[in-house]
């Protein structure tokens, strides 16, 4: 193929589209600490949680917002203490003695110095110690960095045992010493020095990346589940094994010492599969990960972590292939639920460990997840699929002779399919049964199909199991905003409820009838924010499940400016519907949202208010149909498939414009591609009024970008014409310009042909410049390469003043380029060019990114006065205000890097603001930027 070249006035154009989607992207015993007899003392082990009460506090590792303190003395009024921003994937935290252990996977740690940089960046996961003696003010103390993921922990005396799995991904390098899992002492002696004490690796040798474990006071029991791996010969071993490793952990200091590893068939996929009981390890596996087969018992005589000997096994008697669903071990007694056409629960007796029985089976509808047992009786947790309904259930088994189980009773939880806030190795830290209370608490969500709305919350359960009565009884729910995690009794009548949006606390003197007694917010979703006041801010923010449209709901909160992520309020607005932007304007403040319609499709909701002080006045609103119910595609490399129908735009302190597809209820999804633009007058605030109604009829299927400048709209769409060498797809580019100075009477203008999509304008507007795709001269690799033009309009054409080559072909096809939004300002552009190369079999890459400035002053000759290295792995330009320039970068979990523009032509570092998601906008309030972040709250970032 042909080098493209384009020659200086050049009027017709044809171009490439960009690429879509190219962004970077039980308790007992072992050991005596040398490996030898294994014996029973008095160690305890404590297990880690989300939520710890510790004294008159509970701690909430809440994913959102990080360690919360909520002062919990009196149940009436709890109230959010203080707050330790911890960044990652929360797993679980510990509370002694006055610390918080909080352990995080996903952690990022960058440094935008050079030298910090290649020393001490990382990611992977962390342990971060809290001092929290002064719950008004806790301090960060110290903490430690894991490679890899943790995926469980134990805290055994002054040792916090660490289990995390490492492996290569498709973005990062493999580990030194290949896939592993590592088991980590850590001690946690003293608070100020966290420090690991032995650390002990355990390669991989499958494709399969899952491990489980058992622990006890003494040993842990290490199983890595294998489906196959390639041996040294370079054949394939198809293994559906799991090899177990005993880990001696018995010595107080923190000394780990490897045991025997040994080999059982079939899969161990969670913890409760696994139990060391009076001397031996005992398994239950199935015979594969996914599928029907034959489940299995094995039983090994634990002679020392160095002698494991297997004694007996024992594979069930079933009348067909069937799915191991759960196991629950008990003493001398063993529990097991299997699942395909009947549903049995198997019960074992291990009495005799050389000769284990299975002794009966009950047949029921549906199965169970996971069993909690007790003397003589089990209470199971599991799903119950009568008229095709997979529905949570609660069940009650008697098992005083495990000769002959009985099902007592079984009630349902919710409506259709319910899932609980845990997976299967953590689901006792959700699932609560209160013997002293009689008392079963199921927090979870499930859909209903009756209202076609989510529900979230706790159930009470009734559970009685002594000679008098035996049964259970479904009691009342407790609604919950946001997604229900934890349940825990507070007192004989008051229970505490969390989720990743609330505490509350409810009475329950009447179990039909729980009462909130009160909710205090903990994260609310944060979608935009206004300047009101010098002290105060608006703050919008909307219910996540705003897909319920009959449950969607909004609030419009007064705010302090120096704590916008207060729980408290100065007032707040409780609006119904979905509303995502928020806008000063003349008199009165201004909410734009939208409400789903079946027959108008989605309807654009205009909402004025006004605060005096002390209280919200609604003075008018007004709905707008006519836009199509899906989002725009644009031609920029990037494609959003959500958010509400129409784009909005201030024009002045008086007008709005809406931007989207014409809507058809006779065909929602159209024969066309009419792009329809509605301006909104806000001049009379008690009733804002349709202004003008515009459509811009283009082909269907017509990818489209707009562009505002000023009062005017660029809207950029591209036609498809013949196919070019290879099969590769070729464009017009065009562009119309709708002008909304007089929003009364909009005008359109004349497309004219361009290479690309406009990008931005000089100041004078006299010219524009676009960004354009074309195709490499390597027709095999399908690689792009992007130009910046400066273009004259000039009549019915638009004519080439300059351009340059902005981003090149790769190389080959393990390396590739990707240039995300380009910010034009001051004749200045910038925009960040990302770079990945990888090796030959893509088993690791390594990737860059560069700041490029292009001074556009002279209309002849585009020059690069700046290109600067970026020390993360990727990023994008979100916006430039009031002389900054802000970027965000997406590795790890992502964070701020804000250039100065002083010297427009060389920006200039200025600080890295951590952060947890994408920023909606940026709104630069007095001396500091607002970054409203949805559930992860408004980011402050001083800018002094």
């Amino acid at each position: 193929m042909a080098a493209f070249v384009r020659d200086e006035g050049q009027s017709d154009f044809s171009s490439a589209l960009p690429q879509r989607g190219r962004g970077f992207g039980g308790a007992g015993p072992p050991g005596d600490g040398g490996g030898g007899e294994v014996k029973d003392n008095e160690r305890t082990i404590e297990e880690g949680d989300i939520v710890k009460q510790y004294e008159n506090t509970l701690f909430v590792l809440n994913q959102y917002r990080g360690l919360q303190l909520i002062d919990i003395a009196d149940k009436n009024t709890p109230a959010l203490l203080s707050t330790v921003p911890v960044y990652g994937y929360p797993v679980e935290l510990y509370v002694r003695n006055g610390t918080a252990y909080v352990v995080i996977s996903n952690y990022f740690n960058c440094w935008y110095d050079t030298v910090k940089a290649s020393a001490e960046s990382f990611q992977g996961s962390r342990i971060v110690a809290v001092d929290v003696r002064d719950r008004a003010a806790p301090q960060i103390t110290g903490g430690i960095d894991i490679d890899g993921s943790i995926t469980d922990t134990r805290l055994v005396g002054s040792i916090l045992y660490v289990v995390a799995n490492q492996y290569s991904y498709y973005y990062s390098k493999t580990p030194e010493n290949g896939n592993h899992t590592s088991i980590s002492a850590i001690s946690i002696a003293d608070p100020a020095q966290v420090k690991v004490v032995d650390q002990m690796s355990f390669p991989m040798t499958s494709n399969s990346y899952q491990n489980a474990v058992h622990v006890t006071a003494d040993a842990i029991f290490l199983a890595q589940y294998g489906s196959g791996y390639t041996d040294s010969t370079g054949n394939w071993v198809q293994k559906n094994a799991t090899d177990i490793t005993g880990i001696d952990i018995a010595d107080e200091q923190g000394t780990i010492r490897k045991g025997m590893t040994f080999t059982v068939p079939g899969v161990v996929m969670n913890r409760w599969q696994m139990d060391y009981y009076n001397g031996y390890f005992r398994i239950i596996t199935p015979e594969q990960y996914w599928g029907n087969g034959y489940p299995s018992l094995y039983i090994y005589k634990v002679d020392g972590l160095e002698t494991i000997t297997p004694v007996s096994s024992l594979t069930l008697k079933i009348d067909r292939p069937e799915a191991l669903m759960s196991v629950r071990f008990d003493r001398e007694a063993a529990y097991a639920i299997t699942y395909e056409r009947k549903d049995p629960l198997f019960t074992l007796d291990l009495t005799d460990p050389a000769q284990p029985r299975q002794l009966a089976e009950i047949q029921m509808s549906g199965w169970i997840d996971y069993i909690e047992p007790r003397a003589d009786h089990l209470v199971a947790l599991g799903h119950d699929d009568v008229n095709g309904m997979t529905t949570l259930a609660v069940s009650l088994f008697d098992v005083a002779r495990i000769d002959n189980p009985v099902l007592v009773q079984r009630v349902t939880v919710g409506e259709g399919y319910g899932w609980l806030p845990a997976d299967i190795n953590n689901m006792h830290k959700a699932f609560k049964v209160l013997d002293d209370l009689q008392l079963i608490l199921v927090p979870f969500s499930s859909w209903s199909y009756t209202d076609s709305s989510d529900i979230s919350g706790v159930q009470l359960i009734d559970y009685f199991y002594d000679s008098a009565k035996k049964g259970l009884t479904k009691r009342g729910l407790i609604d919950h905003a946001g997604w229900i995690e934890r349940a825990l009794p507070y007192d004989n009548s008051t229970i505490l409820t969390v989720s990743n949006e609330a505490l509350q606390t409810v009475d329950i003197s009447n179990r039909d009838q729980p009462a909130i007694i009160k909710m205090l917010e903990l994260a609310r979703n944060a979608v935009d924010i206004s300047d009101l006041t010098e002290d105060t801010a608006l703050e919008l923010s909307a219910d996540t499940r705003w897909y319920s449209y009959n449950q969607a709901h909004s609030r419009l909160s007064v705010v302090p400016l120096k704590n916008p992520d207060t729980p408290e309020p100065l007032k707040t607005l409780d609006l119904q519907g979905s509303f995502d932007r928020l806008f000063s304007m003349k008199n009165c403040t201004l909410l734009s949202g939208y409400r789903y319609d079946e027959k108008q499709g989605n309807l654009i909701s205009v909402k004025t208010l006004s605060y005096d002080g002390t209280d919200f006045t609604t003075l008018g609103s007004l709905e707008i149909p006519g836009f199509n119910s899906y989002y725009w595609l644009y031609m920029q490399p990037r494609y959003y498939p959500y958010g509400q129908s129409a784009e909005v735009e201030k024009l002045s302190d008086t007008a709005l414009v809406y931007t989207g597809y014409e809507y058809s209820y006779e065909n929602p999804m159209g024969t066309s591609c009419t792009v329809l633009m509605k301006a909104v007058d806000v001049s009379k605030k008690q009733k804002p009024q349709l202004a003008s109604a515009i459509k811009v009829a283009l082909k269907a299927g017509t990818p489209t970008s707009i562009m505002w400048i000023g009062p005017k709209a660029y809207i950029s769409y591209a036609e498809p014409i013949t196919a070019g060498n290879a099969g590769m797809q070729y464009y017009k580019c065009y562009f119309k310009v709708v002008d909304f100075t007089d929003s009364n009477n909009p005008a359109v203008s004349e497309s004219i042909n361009i290479p690309g999509y406009v990008a931005g304008s000089s100041a004078n507007g006299k010219y524009l410049y676009t960004i354009d795709y074309q195709y490499a001269a390597t027709p095999e690799s399908y690689q792009y390469e992007v130009y910046l033009n400066t273009l004259e309009p000039i009549g019915d054409k638009a004519y080439v003043r300059d351009r340059e080559k902005i981003v090149p072909a790769p190389a080959d096809s393990h390396e590739s380029f990707y240039c995300g939004s380009v910010t034009i300002k001051n004749e200045k552009a910038y925009y960040v060019i990302n770079h990945s190369a990888c090796s030959d079999d893509y088993s690791s890459c390594q990737y860059d990114g560069t700041l490029v400035t292009a001074d556009l002053s002279d209309p002849g000759s585009i020059q690069f006065p700046s290109s600067q290295a970026l020390q993360v792995q990727s990023a994008d330009i979100v916006d430039a205000v009031q002389n900054k320039l802000f970027l965000y970068t997406y590795s790890g979990f992502g964070g701020i890097i804000i250039y100065g523009l002083d010297n427009p032509g060389e920006p200039t570092f200025e600080t890295f603001y951590r952060t947890d998601s994408y920023p909606s906008q940026i709104k630069v309030i007095n001396d500091a930027a607002y970054l409203p972040s949805g559930m992860y709250g408004v980011k402050v970032i001083p800018l002094e």
